[in-house]
């Protein structure tokens, strides 16, 4: 599920009808996916942006460098808004604070980046490709700092906070403030230490984040899975079986291509058997096919019961197998099996 859907399913479950988005020319990226069928307020700021610069959609409130603070009306409200920022400690703290003054009472913050996936993306420096930055850093010391807000994190799309302003001090997942206080405190003392912070926070990432699924967050907020990733769901799942069907087929033919193999001819039915991996016992599916197919069509082996000797004949009709009284069908992939010869073969039709 990716930040525009979660976005999107917040937007249309709570009625939400005023969105603002907080990001920067390096961030975002999907404003232009955001439902706004349903809402009446639909603002985007962005900073550090060059008068230039130009994606295609509105950019209510630009900045050229990262001073957002006089852009807005001190006034506005929203009741939805989403933070990508520029990945710097500073500017994702700012970020959060700036939406938490704006946002109505009962509304919801979706900040992303926020479970960076391994060291490289949560470097401090900007670089090429998945940069998450520090902005984890900064949605943890926030969130820890405020236990009048509830909180938790979407493991999805490089983790998507979902922050709701209340005014309880217990948070959705029941830990109450001093439960709070202690992660903050462990976490700032980590940070004194001048330790690596990215291996504490993956030591720590379940509870520091109150890190959910997106089949919990789903039932959590009473959502129905959107009908896009339905089907996509349904793809994956057919991919899948496409995927394994054309493996087992590369397989076999590859069997077939080892020189010396022949095909062996094997009788359809015959009354056997034991455990052995000659036999599929389906004595339903195998009686019914019989009775439609004709016995007296068909190679019919009996086998009397005789011990095995271990001995490999290179004739199956000629295998024999403890006898249990059931029709089977046998397998042409393992036709030999290392048996004494039936002491009576009887072929009808042959």
């Amino acid at each position: 599920m990716q930040k525009f859907e979660i976005v999107n399913a917040l937007i249309a479950h709570r009625r939400y009808r005023s969105y603002l988005e907080i990001c920067t020319p390096l961030t975002g990226f999907r404003f232009a996916r955001v439902d706004r069928s349903r809402l009446k307020r639909c603002h985007r700021i962005m900073y550090n942006s060059p008068p230039e610069f130009d994606d295609g959609h509105e950019i209510t409130f630009r900045s050229e460098d990262e001073h957002v603070g006089d852009l807005l009306d001190p006034a506005a409200r929203y009741d939805l808004i989403f933070v990508d920022p520029h990945h710097t400690f500073e500017c994702s703290l700012r970020d959060l604070n700036l939406a938490s003054h704006l946002l109505e009472p009962g509304g919801t913050i979706v900040v992303h980046d926020c479970s960076p996936p391994f060291r490289e993306s949560a470097s401090a420096s900007f670089r090429r490709g998945s940069w998450c930055g520090l902005t984890y850093c900064a949605y943890i010391q926030f969130v820890l700092s405020h236990p009048e807000l509830d909180y938790y994190t979407v493991d999805s799309d490089f983790g998507c906070g979902i922050i709701k302003k209340q005014q309880v001090a217990t948070t959705v997942d029941g830990k109450t403030s001093t439960e709070r206080r202690k992660l903050l405190q462990g976490w700032k003392v980590e940070e004194q230490r001048g330790g690596e912070m990215f291996d504490y926070f993956l030591a720590h990432r379940g509870e520091l984040l109150n890190l959910i699924s997106v089949k919990e967050f789903l039932a959590r907020e009473k959502i129905e899975l959107p009908l896009t990733l339905r089907i996509a769901q349904e793809l994956r799942r057919l991919l899948w079986v496409l995927r394994c069907a054309a493996k087992r087929a590369l397989a076999l033919w590859v069997i077939r291509q080892i020189p010396g193999q022949k095909k062996l001819r094997v009788p359809r039915w015959c009354w056997i058997h034991s455990s052995r991996p000659v036999a599929r016992v389906r004595p339903l599916l195998t009686c019914y096919g019989a009775s439609l197919a004709g016995c007296c069509a068909r190679s019919i082996a009996r086998a009397p019961g005789s011990p095995p000797t271990g001995k490999t004949y290179p004739t199956p009709r000629n295998s024999i197998l403890p006898l249990t009284g059931f029709l089977v069908r046998l397998d042409q992939r393992f036709a030999i099996d290392p048996c004494l010869p039936s002491l009576h073969v009887l072929q009808r039709g042959g």
